[in-house]
C-alpha cells in the first residue's frame, strides 16, 4: 500500500513539474520572439545584407565571420534552406569579428 502511495505521489510530482516546465519554456520563448520584433532594428541595421522577400514570415539574421570555420561550414546549410523556401525565408547576414584576425 506504502508503495503505491509513493508511486502515485511521484508521478504526480513528475507530470507537475514537466507541466511546470513546459509552461515556463513556452513563456520565456514568447517573451523572447516578442523582444526581438520590439528590438528589430537592433538586429537589422540598414548596411545589412538581405537575401529573400521582404514579406517572408521567418526572418534569419545571421551574424557571420568570413574567417570562422564554423561559420564556413553552416552557411551552405543555410543558403539551403532559403533556396527550399524562398518565399517563406527572408536572411539577413551580419558581420561579426569572432576571431582575433578578422
Amino acid at each position: 500500500m506504502k508503495k503505491m502511495l509513493f508511486i502515485a505521489a511521484a508521478a504526480v510530482l513528475l507530470l507537475a513539474f514537466v507541466g511546470g516546465a513546459l509552461f515556463y519554456g513556452t513563456q520565456k520563448s514568447e517573451q523572447a520572439g516578442q523582444l526581438a520584433y520590439e528590438n528589430k532594428t537592433s538586429l537589422v541595421r540598414e548596411h545589412s545584407r538581405v537575401l529573400g522577400h521582404a514579406d517572408a514570415r521567418v526572418e534569419i539574421v545571421e551574424f557571420i565571420d568570413p574567417a570562422c570555420g564554423t561559420c564556413r561550414h553552416f552557411y551552405p546549410l543555410v543558403k539551403e534552406m532559403l533556396a527550399a523556401h524562398p518565399e517563406r525565408i527572408r536572411l539577413v547576414l551580419r558581420y561579426a569579428p569572432f576571431h582575433p584576425n578578422s
